[in-house]
């Protein structure tokens, strides 16, 4: 232990793991001791490196689950950039019903407020028929901090039909899983060599193969499940 306390006081740091004190034990000593057993000397003699004290994990500021008890309830809304051969880089846009599953989705060359609300009036007209003031009462609406859905115009817009506005918890994207895990799906699906499509005007969502898994006692009826995208990341150089 005497010797020990030298390889400590001679070193030019605060503090020393047991892994380097074993180390300068065997080069400038020629003392060879096993690991565990600095570890037990250095821990019982209270000479081990301080560490940082781990702190406690903060609750968390929702309640753990995001999934309502009833469709139109809470859609969830995000938006991604894929590549197409013959536009480059797109917007896609969706809203999902945190519910049923269900999808609407918008391709636009441009990802400004209009094109991230066109998909939640396609939903809207899918649910309810048409475009009216408090349609939708009842209805909240998940989105991220983006700018296009803190823009005066996307609030003013699902205010107008009856949406409440429910941004996601900052710092925790799991508030808004729904739609990121769409997107996943979509990249991890569609985006691929066997998208072949190669604009954007051909990569329009259409009811079609992505038909949603929807609860046991409720029908999805008609509504819009977007088709597999005709789009795919660029190719690695």
């Amino acid at each position: 232990m005497r010797l020990i306390r030298r390889v400590l006081e001679a070193s030019p740091f605060a503090g020393e793991g047991y892994r380097k004190v074993r180390a300068r034990l065997r080069r400038e000593h020629g003392v060879r001791v096993s690991g565990k057993r600095v570890l037990r000397l250095l821990r019982r003699e209270g000479l081990l490196a301080p560490q940082r004290a781990r702190g406690r994990r903060k609750p968390r500021p929702h309640d753990g689950t995001i999934v309502p008890a009833a469709p139109n309830v809470r859609w969830g809304t995000d938006a991604t950039m894929a590549w197409t051969r013959e536009d480059g880089w797109v917007w896609v846009f969706c809203v999902v019903d945190h519910y049923t599953a269900e999808a609407w989705a918008q391709v636009a060359k441009v990802g400004d407020r209009f094109a991230a609300l066109q998909p939640v009036y396609d939903a809207v007209i899918d649910r309810w028929g048409r475009l009216d003031a408090d349609l939708a009462r009842g209805l909240s609406l998940r989105h991220d901090w983006g700018p296009q859905y803190r823009s005066g115009h996307f609030l003013g817009s699902i205010a107008w039909l009856g949406i409440a506005d429910d941004a996601a918890v900052l710092g925790e994207p799991e508030t808004n899983g729904c739609a990121e895990r769409w997107i996943r799906t979509l990249k991890e699906q569609c985006c691929g060599p066997s998208c072949t499509t190669p604009s954007t005007s051909s990569a329009r969502p259409s009811p079609a193969s992505w038909a949603p898994t929807t609860p046991s006692g409720w029908s999805a009826g008609s509504a819009t499940a977007p088709q597999r995208r005709p789009i795919r990341t660029p190719p690695r150089p």
